[in-house]
């Protein structure tokens, strides 16, 4: 009651809520990133289990970790963080001045992270929006930051965070084990790919889900399908409405190759990173994943730093 009451008198004064923004980890914003939205912006980790051993994401032992993990064969599994993180995160925002706080979630399909968030508002003391990004990785850290950006330019983080979602999201993946593993594709999409030797092109569709687009013989052919998609998404947009990400998974040279190819089609640098271990995780390594987003502008667009 007491966060409605003070939500009110700031409708009457005209004045927009000092408001924080609350990401997972399945983001994969960088330190430097958050850093640079400090007071706005906070990430709570999801947790990576590779051999029985429990790692928060981001550590910077995990992607090595999980490497050797697939490598020898062990046991990977990712669980959502507790409500109770979430708690925290709230209380941490509270204490430093926030009197809004919006959660911006992994895809729900994928996860529950969403639930943990929703539980963990239940006790927070000022408004609490939590937002499905539908996504995951740079599609989603794209409506994370630019929530942050509003936050910090005093505009509606809500309004900003939905404008940069939408992203066209592909992966490539060496085989289906991982994600069939994780719940994510189905036993026999899984071993129909691997009785064929295929490697499979896979999509986020709008609601978050991911489906099979295509089956592809052989990595070269993967990586060329893939760029053409981009390709065909970006076509017809101005260089400067189109941003363009490649996240990988120990495969940097193919990640290479993909954005080489993308590039011409954007005047925005062609951001290459590893992909978020949450993801990694279900992927497995030699993962290729490729985010293209076309910009819906506003009138004051703030300045959206992804960049570090």
């Amino acid at each position: 009651m007491g966060h409605r009451i003070a939500a009110l008198a700031r409708a009457y004064s005209g004045r927009r809520p000092r408001t924080w923004v609350i990401t997972d980890s399945a983001a994969g914003l960088s330190e430097e990133v958050v850093a640079s939205y400090r007071g706005y912006l906070s990430v709570v980790p999801m947790h990576v289990t590779v051999g029985g051993q429990v790692y928060n994401d981001g550590d910077p032992d995990l992607q090595r970790a999980l490497a050797m993990g697939f490598a020898l064969g062990q046991s990977v599994s990712t669980s959502r963080p507790a409500p109770g993180k979430f708690r925290e995160a709230y209380d941490h925002a509270v204490e430093n001045g926030a009197e809004r706080i919006i959660v911006i979630t992994m895809a729900g399909r994928l996860s529950n992270t969403a639930d943990s968030a929703r539980l963990a508002a239940e006790q927070c003391t000022v408004e609490v929006d939590v937002i499905d990004s539908c996504s995951a990785g740079f599609g989603q850290a794209l409506a994370v930051v630019s929530a942050a950006d509003a936050a910090m330019t005093s505009r509606d983080p809500i309004e900003a965070a939905e404008r940069a979602m939408g992203s066209h999201i592909w992966l490539t993946v060496p085989s289906l084990d991982a994600l069939r593993k994780g719940g994510r594709v189905t036993l026999a999409a899984s071993v129909l790919g691997n009785l064929l030797s295929i490697r499979p092109i896979l999509r986020f569709d709008a609601a978050g889900s991911i489906s099979v687009l295509d089956r592809i013989r052989h990595t070269d052919r993967a990586l060329t399908r893939i760029s053409e998609l981009g390709i065909e998404h970006a076509t017809g947009a101005a260089p400067g409405d189109v941003q363009v990400a490649v996240q990988h998974f120990a495969a940097e040279e193919a990640a290479i190759e993909v954005a080489d190819a993308l590039e011409p089609h954007t005047s925005w640098p062609v951001t290459i990173s590893p992909l978020p271990s949450v993801l990694a995780a279900h992927c497995g390594p030699g993962a290729i994943g490729l985010v293209v987003h076309r910009v819906v502008h506003e009138s004051n667009p703030g300045n959206q730093n992804l960049d570090n």
